[in-house]
């Protein structure tokens, strides 16, 4: 029974509240709080139906459970296809379905370390994230490397999938969040356009203008967050400035006495692991880059116009080296 035993403390370290987990379990193996009880001193076997709903409901891995204090982590993925639309329709739903999680919890927020411009800003501007659909399709081979980008947006819109993109930045933006930029995080984006400017990627004149365009918009709505110290829907924000280069993107979701953490894998794709042995570490090692880390919401407006006159001169060099 200790691997039960395990089970069910893993559970309470996972609920809020002293007495909240035995309520959730009994609802969710629709039992009594007796029988749960039972199951939870050991009396009782739990059958393997039972335990797989435990895991799944909790988002506990299994390996948590089964491996015990050893050197493996467990992690969740999902390969990003967006030739098949309803793949990639799965991958936004299980996103947007993490955010509803995260916002109906009674403690509740994101931490977010980005070396590119994470996901969330960019759902608000349809291009950027076709974009980087684009690219993303290019490296894998998933679609014609002599397609242009305007013919790949053709066919994404035809999917109509942008709801779902206002959908996610809108549940993004009722949770509050801390996010750690660099100097360099917008640094990845430029170079792609760059790059694909340059190999005739882009039929019309206009589209490289546009995205562009965009992206001062985005870098506009993050000040605004930034000055205001929330986002549209009300959700506080804070923005961190660190001098360390973190070699990939992770976003932490922190939902009562549980986190999440999803760590980016090349443009799109990401795994994601609740193990609480890696959790416990990875918050250690964010708290203390939040600690060296300069809080551009509630530093002085030099520093903060710095920033972003910094961010807005990289765009603009952009244009004047493609004359756009």
């Amino acid at each position: 029974m200790k691997k039960q035993t395990k089970l069910f403390e893993t559970i309470k370290r996972k609920v809020f509240g002293p007495k909240k987990w035995v309520e959730e379990v009994s609802s969710v193996l629709h039992m009594s709080h007796a029988s749960v009880y039972r199951r939870e001193r050991g009396e009782v076997p739990l059958d393997m139906e039972q335990v797989g709903m435990l895991l799944d409901h909790f988002g506990i891995d299994i390996g948590e459970i089964f491996h015990g204090q050893g050197e493996y982590v467990h992690f969740r993925y999902l390969d990003v296809d967006v030739n098949d639309i309803e793949n990639y329709r799965n991958y936004i739903n299980g996103i947007i379905r993490s955010m509803v999680e995260t916002r109906s919890a009674m403690k509740r927020e994101i931490i977010f370390c980005a070396d590119d411009i994470p996901i969330f800003h960019l759902m608000a501007f349809p291009d950027l994230t076709y974009f980087k659909l684009y690219v993303w399709s290019q490296w894998m081979g998933n679609i014609d490397h002599q397609m242009q980008f305007e013919e790949f947006v053709y066919q994404m819109k035809r999917n109509y999938i942008e709801p779902l993109f206002l959908e996610l930045k809108k549940e993004y933006e009722c949770v509050s969040s801390r996010e750690i930029w660099t100097e360099n995080t917008i640094d990845p984006f430029l170079r792609l356009l760059d790059y694909y400017e340059n190999i005739g990627s882009f039929s019309d004149p206009g589209s490289l203008g546009k995205l562009l365009d965009q992206l001062e918009s985005l870098r506009e709505t993050l000040e605004k967050y930034t000055i205001e110290k929330e986002k549209a829907e009300g959700a506080s924000f804070e923005l961190y400035i660190t001098p360390l280069d973190f070699g990939s993107s992770q976003m932490v979701s922190m939902v009562n006495e549980r986190s999440v953490t999803s760590i980016k894998l090349y443009t799109v794709n990401s795994i994601m692991t609740s193990d609480l042995r890696f959790q416990e570490s990875n918050l250690r090692v964010i708290k203390g880059v939040l600690s060296k880390s300069t809080c551009l919401s509630h530093t002085s407006e030099r520093e903060r116009v710095q920033f972003f006159k910094g961010f807005q001169s990289k765009i603009d060099q952009l244009r004047n080296k493609l004359k756009v």
